[in-house]
């Protein structure tokens, strides 16, 4: 964004909304067919502007979550603490219950 302003795009921002939300689109519309394809009923929701950790826990609470599913890269010493977990946040956090998957 900052070259951008720099060159002289006047709202750099906007770009980077519209960006986000078409590359979350093509996310969902994956997600969407997986599921599909193994009978999974599934509903896909963009939550801009938050951290995962708050978006996910946020959201859950929004659509009454019986259960929150994450995968985890399974990081584990140093380099989990150098890099964060969004799904140890959640699990920490979270007042619904939270099943981890490698």
């Amino acid at each position: 964004m900052a070259e951008r302003s720099i060159a002289g795009e006047l709202r750099p921002t906007d770009n980077y909304r519209l960006e986000s939300n078409s590359s979350a689109e093509k996310i969902f519309a994956g997600v969407l067919e997986l599921a599909e394809s193994e009978g999974v009923v599934c509903d896909t929701v963009h939550v801009a502007n938050k951290r995962p950790a708050e978006g996910i826990i946020e959201t859950a609470g929004d659509l009454h979550s019986d259960l929150i599913v994450m995968a985890s890269h399974g990081r584990r010493g140093v380099e989990k603490l150098l890099l964060g977990s969004q799904a140890a946040e959640v699990l920490a956090l979270s007042p619904v219950p939270v099943l981890i998957c490698r």
